[in-house]
Order: structure tokens, then sequence, then C-alpha cells
């Protein structure tokens, strides 16, 4: 359910979860679905309200100001995307997000088999999240864009597969759900 302020949650509202839903309504709306407009306006305002310069997003909902990019990284994008959707930027704004992830994605790779937060910011098991909402949010790129960042999408997919050809997010989740994930990233690669 939104919440009033127009957010939507997992375990607490937040930026990341409401630009998913977001995301996953545009979808639903373009293939047919009834979405009310207000559904989208109401979560624009509230994705408005946590972004801070560069498109940079706060996690949490505790008034805290946006985190700095290198935090942001994992959620910049699909919220960037989020607010294209619902007519509040420009394509340009999400290019510059997908362009945050990668200035940053060997930080998070540097995490990703490592415990919760073990870096003191990022988040290991966060890493397929971040790259299949990143990669969603470059798939509505025009031109050489979207197909250079689905490249380097597959290249580093290509780079990181265990030994017996699984894929882990971190050790808490398993192998299951990063090869889940992995074999959805490259679905999305094509």
């Amino acid at each position: 359910m939104q919440d009033a302020q127009g957010f939507w949650e997992h375990e607490y509202p937040n930026p990341f979860v409401t630009g998913v839903v977001v995301h996953a309504l545009w979808a639903a709306r373009a293939a047919g679905a009834e979405v009310p407009s207000v559904v989208f306006r109401r979560a624009a305002d509230a994705l408005m309200s946590t972004r801070g310069s560069g498109g940079r997003q706060t996690y949490r909902l505790d008034g805290q100001p946006p985190d700095n990019e290198k935090s942001s990284m994992s959620r910049t994008a699909i919220c960037e995307l989020a607010l294209f959707e619902c007519g509040r930027l420009e394509l340009k704004d999400v290019a510059a997000g997908v362009e945050a992830y990668w200035k940053y994605v060997d930080r998070l790779e540097a995490v990703r088999l490592c415990d919760y937060h073990s870096d003191g910011r990022l988040a290991g098991f966060f890493y397929f999240h971040a790259g299949f909402h990143t990669l969603e949010a470059a798939r509505a790129l025009e031109g050489p864009a979207r197909e250079a960042t689905a490249k380097r999408f597959r290249e580093r997919l290509l780079a990181i597969p265990e030994w017996d050809g699984s894929y882990v997010d971190s050790h808490e989740i398993g192998k299951s759900y990063g090869t889940a994930m992995a074999l959805l990233l490259f679905g999305r690669t094509r």
C-alpha cells in the first residue's frame, strides 16, 4: 500500500522501494492496467522530497539529508527513472543515475560477498538488486547509451560467476537468489 506521504515500503517507507513500485506500475499501465494518475503524482512528490543534488536519495525517511553519491548509487537510477516516468525529470537525469552506479560499482562488488554494510555504507546483499534496477533505468535510454550499458552488464556478469557457474549476492542470501537475479539481468541485456 502506498502510504499517506506517497511512499511504499518493505520494512519501512523508503525511496528505493517507491522507485521500484512506480516502475512496475508504469509497466502495468503500459500493458493496459488501470493505475490512477494520483498514485504516480503522490509517488513523484514523495521522491522529490527525498531527492538531493545529482539525484542522490536517502536510504531511510528519518529526517536525514540524502546520502552521498556513493551510498546512494544503488538507488539513484531507479528513483530517477520513476521520476522520469512520472514526468518530473528528463532522460538525461536517468542517464546520470546510471552513470553514478558505474562510478561506484567496483566498491559495491568489493562488498558483494561480505556481511551487512561491511564497508560502513554499501551493503553487498544489494549487489544484484542494484544492478537489476539500474539496468531497468538504462533500458529507458536511447540508442548507443542503452546498448553500451547492456554490454557493460553482460561483461560484468560473465566475469563474476562462482566456480560452479552460480552467482552469489551475499553468503546470507545464498546462490539461489544471486543466480536467479543474474539470469534476470542477462535476459534484460538483450
